[in-house]
């Protein structure tokens, strides 16, 4: 990983943390099928973040990367991930985290992308 992108989740992750959620696990390899940002808890809910960031952007904006094959990707990691935290009973939500304006004053921005029940 890149230093932006090191820092980006270094960020996403002191962010979340202020609005409730417990970091469980970052960088999670899911054998050959890929990584998860983050993994946190809140209020019983498994919680699944993918962070894209973009240091400077007037027009092009950070949730612009993630497309529906990363955003279909990101979920087939998700149901890995119940699995490994025994969370199969519990609900799992997806997020898509971004922010814009890395360089210099962060815009923080939370997505849902998947609620399960």
């Amino acid at each position: 990983m890149n230093k932006t992108g090191r820092e980006a989740e270094d960020l996403a992750a002191a962010h979340i943390v202020r609005h409730g959620f417990k970091i469980i696990a970052r960088n999670v390899r899911i054998g050959s099928f890929g990584e998860i940002d983050i993994v946190a808890e809140k209020n019983k809910v498994l919680c699944i973040f993918e962070v894209k960031a973009l240091s400077r952007s007037d027009t092009f904006k950070a949730h612009h990367h993630f497309t529906e094959k990363k955003k279909q990707k990101v979920l087939r990691l998700a149901q890995h991930i119940g699995n490994t935290y025994n969370h199969n009973e519990g609900e799992i939500a997806v997020y898509l985290l971004t922010i814009d304006n890395l360089a210099d004053e962060p815009i923080f921005q939370i997505f849902p992308i998947f609620l399960s029940s």
